[in-house]
């Protein structure tokens, strides 16, 4: 198997799984009827707090058109809200409410249950090789970030 070939196995086979792991871990996706984007946006929010369209954007890697239909449809469905910011009051912010934060606390628990039941599946010399794996691909992405980071624009 070539480089290519495996470079495109190991990225089929990572969104498989992020996408298996979502799933399985947002019955709210079914339930609200929530895209894979706007659960994102929901994670996102989570971990953020309450922050500009602009700034969800430039974390999601979208333009702020999508974002703020995506912040729409999370609005209508009541699971985000608008704001006037205290500071700039020509400029909202967009926040999670209880229920937007009670569906991603869900699917976090949901999601470590899942991966558990995929770990106990496997036998320690696999989970050795995994961990080892998984470590040293994010040590080369913090490797290959610095680099970047270091070259002029």
């Amino acid at each position: 198997m070539g480089n290519d070939e495996i470079q495109s196995a190991v990225m089929r086979l990572n969104e498989a799984l992020r996408q298996s792991l979502w799933h399985g871990s947002y019955p709210a996706l079914e339930r609200h009827a929530l895209t894979l984007p706007q659960l994102r946006l929901l994670e996102v929010l989570d971990g953020t707090g309450p922050t500009s369209a602009r700034d969800l954007a430039a974390r999601l890697e979208v333009t702020a058109p999508t974002v703020t239909s995506t912040v729409d449809r999370l609005v209508r469905k009541g699971l985000v809200s608008r704001a006037e910011d205290a500071e700039d009051r020509r400029r909202k912010r967009i926040e999670l409410t209880a229920e937007g934060r009670g569906i991603v606390a869900q699917g976090q628990r949901q999601g470590l249950g899942l991966i558990g039941r995929v770990v106990e599946r496997l036998d320690d010399a696999d989970l050795a090789d995994l961990t080892r794996l998984l470590q040293r691909m994010v040590s080369i992405q913090a490797e290959l970030t610095a680099e970047d980071e270091r070259e002029p624009a």
